[in-house]
């Protein structure tokens, strides 16, 4: 070792300590990113009292370090504000204000009506003549301007006849269902009695829905001899029914539902032995069978889809009076294409797939939003698991759901 003169290690300065070192693993912090503006939205501008109104706060930029904000009403007894949610309480208007936590300097208002409801009673008379079908019941015909045709049919559960109609009343259109007592009818019935709907209609399609309390329902699509079409859905303990819609049928039998410029065309049965319609409508996916042996409820997704190379079935559960168990299957066709169907036979989700050495890769949608869905093997089943937003009445949440090949 050389002699530097210091008989040890030579001094470059430090003491043997390095100022600029720093501790091993220290990171710089993150620079703040400050608040610059802030936007509010109500989700409705008017309501009355009693009424649940939500603010949302909107902070710029994006990546704010702080996105809180404090919530402030200008009048306390109109109503208040807590977190976003909006409790109203007498008529009046009130401004509601979110202020930045990070920066009280910036804030955004928003102005909120609060109206008292008018429980004015009105009258609403319509005029018309009626007729008896015999075993059916009563045909209404109505001087409303449009002649309205209304066929009242017979509840033979609880023994009231029943129709529904449109009310043009000062606050709106109201959907009604008008009904009256009468059991001695159910002597008069047809010994085949079939509601109007049915018995008017070339095709009736169903679906499968939930009811009240999350009980099982069904929803139906009437096509009627008129080239007029109903759909019928339940809405609670109620049911919705829409009407204005039209239906037409080429030489090929090629089915069309048409509901003002929007059309909806029926997708044919690919099984020969199994045939059928399946028209997508909304939340629902309708469905009418051909074959007397085979109802609709037995249909099954390759009917439509064509021949399943491999099907991944699962369930998930969503709480509150309108959740309860839902089905989730992933249908893997021999043309390489994937389906994904949430609860019904709409397709949510669609996408193309692979095998190799019993490992599926599924790509489902396109862009940011895409998902690729790699198979496991547990209990010698291949199995993948599907990460997806549910809404409740609780709220928002993720949830995973596993499915198994069950083909």
């Amino acid at each position: 070792m050389p002699d530097f003169g210091g008989g040890g290690m030579p001094d470059f300065g430090g003491g043997g300590n390095n100022p600029g070192a720093g501790t091993p693993g220290d990171q710089p912090a993150a620079p703040t990113v400050n608040v610059t503006g802030v936007s509010v939205t109500l989700d409705k501008a008017e309501c009355y009292i009693g009424e649940a109104v939500t603010a949302t706060a909107n902070i710029t930029p994006e990546d704010a370090t702080n996105k809180n904000v404090d919530w402030s009403s200008s009048d306390e007894t109109i109503a208040k504000v807590d977190g976003g949610k909006i409790t109203t309480l007498k008529a009046g208007t009130v401004t509601i204000t979110a202020t930045s936590k990070a920066d009280p300097t910036k804030k955004a208002s928003a102005t909120l009506t609060v109206k008292v409801e008018d429980y004015t009673p009105y009258e609403y008379t319509v005029e018309g003549t009626y007729v008896e079908e015999k075993g059916y019941g009563y045909v209404l015909t109505l001087n409303d301007g449009k002649n309205t045709k209304i066929h009242c049919d017979y509840n033979k559960t609880e023994g009231r006849h029943e129709f529904y109609y449109t009310v043009n009343t000062p606050c709106g259109e109201s959907f009604i269902q008008f009904q009256a007592k009468d059991v001695k009818y159910k002597s008069q019935l047809a010994t085949d009695y079939k509601v109007w709907d049915i018995r008017d209609s070339k095709y009736v399609f169903t679906a499968k829905a939930t009811g009240n309390n999350g009980s099982l329902a069904y929803a139906y699509l009437y096509l009627h001899n008129d080239g007029s079409a109903v759909v019928n859905t339940p809405s609670g303990t109620n049911r919705n029914v829409e009407y204005g819609l039209t239906w037409t049928e080429d030489a090929n039998k090629n089915i069309t539902v048409k509901k003002g410029d929007v059309t909806y065309t029926a997708t044919k049965s690919v099984n020969a032995e199994r045939p059928g319609y399946l028209v997508n409508y909304g939340n629902y996916a309708f469905i009418n069978s051909q074959n007397e042996d085979v109802k609709w409820k037995k249909f099954i997704i390759s009917d439509f889809d064509g021949e399943t190379a491999a099907e991944f079935t699962g369930t998930y559960t969503v709480e509150g009076p309108d959740g309860g168990e839902k089905e989730v299957s992933l249908n893997l066709g021999v043309n390489g294409v994937a389906k994904l169907y949430i609860g019904s036979w709409s397709a949510t989700s669609t996408g193309t797939w692979t095998e190799a050495n019993g490992v599926y890769t599924i790509t489902l949608g396109e862009g940011p939003d895409q998902k690729v869905l790699v198979s496991t093997t547990v209990d010698g089943k291949a199995t993948v698991t599907y990460k997806m937003k549910v809404q409740s009445m609780f709220g928002e949440s993720e949830t995973e759901i596993v499915m198994t090949n069950t083909k």
